[in-house]
């Protein structure tokens, strides 16, 4: 048998077809001898990602089973039902009346032994077999299992970081600040380490044999002390101002190609002004295109012919700093990227002997301890994987694309060959959720033991004007980038707006002005960012608080009721911007 892969957009049914599925499961003739009764409820898996979603998943699995023996008990006794979809009603209606008492039967078996049944996340399947099978695995019996061992990781970034600085002179501690290169930077690194999967780039080996110490940074420091302290956009636009000498705009006929016209130019000044004023120009990082439109051979080439090249104090600071950043940027990067691949090796290396060392275990190492325990009892042959398979015949993967390589390896070797459901829409894996990797789901997709199936191509969620207007925004090569998915037709089970006598466009875009605002919050041609944390919040609230004074009424089912707060969302990129 092979694995079937089903592509699910968010809004067509996952969570249904998955119920449906252990529904059909449980209560039909299975292919097999060991299944012809059924598969019963404890011997398959249904994995998802979250405890939320487990709990959401068991309710909705235990709901589908009560109402199909509902259904068939109904049936059975010649009696009135009312079904809630027309898929079970189809379902029930299709049953030969002699496998009636057979389903119904094992859906009371079902029932019976739901809290039995393996829907659960990944990380306590991984637990659960490793504890059930510690002699096989090499599993510590008495280990306690942890979210994350954060006292563990820190420890080990702190040693690093000590060894990193103890004997650094003062000057390389704020140009290590300035790079991220911080104990708090290291610990995060560190955090995100402990997944052998994740590379870290450039690779070490392109780095040559970078030295452990960083070379000395005070003439750079100086140098970006003295460009910090002149640089003002208007007075470098000022030295730059003579049409006479500097080319305003090209003129290809003469030969000049390189010119610096107002607002170009002031706009890169202000993008330096802007870096400037943060964290950054870091000593390890190569400098933003602003810095080098005014270099001194860019001002050279945009200088006419005859003319000596201007200079100010402006000028001349910025090209002092770009020469001490090119005398040390190569080497402070490979230090530093050095020391980050070593921070990581070390991680690597030792956390897990420290963790086992206290019997401690982490999320991340049940997934890491159980693909190394069956690599090495054999694979799917071996005694580890043989006991596993013997419990659990078939298996439901929700929320496939957040797979990541470790857990598709766990996944292939126990269940590829057998009974397998997988149900994700890889549009998803390019967030990156979960340490999800959309190219583990390219491996899977086109991995010989899994079979695509039809791709569920209805959404149950969005209005038609609305599911049109977004997949229009879509409608261009590679709408999710270079070696992203592509964007699989969809339509849309709604055939009408459940908005009551609703006209306006099922999808605006607001385009923020580019008119003035306070000078220290804005630049031309740039909106700095603190301007637009205070700002689009009460722009949303405005937007919210104006719809429900509209007083729209919503289609609800067959009732119409007023639209209210609970109908609006707002999504954001990140919880910071949440909250």
């Amino acid at each position: 048998m092979t694995a079937q892969l089903i592509e699910a957009s968010a809004g067509t049914g996952k969570t249904f077809r998955i119920a449906n599925a252990v529904l059909r499961l449980v209560a039909e003739d299975g292919p097999r001898e060991l299944d012809r009764d059924g598969v019963r409820i404890d011997r398959m898996v249904v994995l998802t990602f979250t405890k939320a979603a487990t709990a959401e998943l068991r309710e909705r699995v235990r709901r589908r089973l009560r109402e199909a023996l509902n259904g068939l008990e109904a049936a059975e006794a010649d009696a009135a039902w009312r079904a809630r979809d027309a898929v079970l009603a189809q379902w029930v209606h299709d049953t030969p009346a002699d496998r009636r008492g057979p389903r119904i039967v094992r859906l009371r078996r079902a029932l019976r032994d739901f809290d039995l049944a393996g829907i659960a996340t990944l990380h306590s399947l991984c637990q659960q077999i490793l504890r059930h099978n510690a002699l096989r695995s090499g599993w510590l019996l008495d280990a306690t299992v942890e979210a994350e061992l954060p006292d563990l990781v820190r420890d080990l970034a702190t040693d690093f970081w000590t060894r990193l600085v103890h004997d650094a002179d003062p000057s390389v501690l704020p140009a290590l600040e300035s790079a991220g290169v911080t104990l708090e930077g290291l610990a995060a690194l560190a955090r995100r380490a402990g997944d052998p999967e994740l590379a870290i780039v450039p690779p070490f080996d392109s780095l040559g044999e970078p030295s452990e110490q960083l070379p000395d940074l005070a003439a750079w420091v100086a140098a970006k002390g003295a460009l910090d302290a002149v640089w003002t956009p208007d007075r470098v636009w000022g030295a730059l101002s003579d049409g006479a000498v500097v080319v305003h705009a090209r003129d290809a006929s003469q030969g000049l190609s390189h010119s610096m016209p107002r607002g170009g130019t002031t706009s890169k000044a202000w993008q330096v002004r802007k870096e400037l004023n943060g964290p950054r120009p870091s000593p390890a990082d190569a400098l933003p295109d602003a810095f080098a439109a005014f270099a001194p051979e860019a001002i050279a080439r945009a200088t006419r012919p005859g003319q000596t090249p201007p200079r100010s104090p402006e000028l001349d600071a910025m090209a002092a700093f770009l020469a001490a950043h090119a005398a040390v940027q190569p080497r402070v990067g490979a230090v530093i990227h050095g020391a980050r691949h070593r921070l990581v090796q070390a991680v690597r290396d030792q956390l897990g002997a420290r963790a086992r060392d206290r019997s401690r275990r982490s999320y991340d190492d049940l997934l890491v301890d159980l693909r190394d325990a069956l690599r090495r009892t054999g694979g799917r042959q071996g005694p580890l994987a043989q006991a596993v398979r013997e419990q659990f015949h078939v298996a439901l993967i929700d929320e496939f694309q957040d797979t990541d390589p470790i857990q598709w390896e766990i996944f292939r070797t126990l269940f590829a060959d057998r009974r397998l459901l997988l149900v994700g829409d890889p549009k998803q894996a390019i967030y990156g959720f979960r340490g999800a990797d959309v190219f583990t789901y390219r491996r899977a997709k086109s991995d010989p033991e899994v079979k695509p199936a039809p791709p569920m191509d209805t959404s149950y969620r969005a209005d038609p004007e609305l599911h049109r207007a977004v997949y229009a925004l879509f409608a261009r090569p590679m709408p999710f980038g270079l070696g992203g998915p592509a964007l699989q037709p969809v339509a849309p089970a709604h055939t009408e707006s459940r908005l009551v006598d609703d006209s306006r466009p099922p999808l605006q875009l607001r385009v923020m002005p580019s008119g003035p605002a306070p000078r220290q919050r804005w630049a031309p041609e740039l909106i700095v960012r603190g301007w637009l944390a205070d700002t689009v919040p009460l722009l949303v609230a405005s937007d919210i608080g104006r719809e429900l004074r509209r007083g729209g009424r919503l289609r609800d089912g067959e009732l119409e009721r007023d639209v209210g707060a609970s109908d609006c969302a707002v999504l954001v990129r990140t919880n910071a911007q949440a909250q």
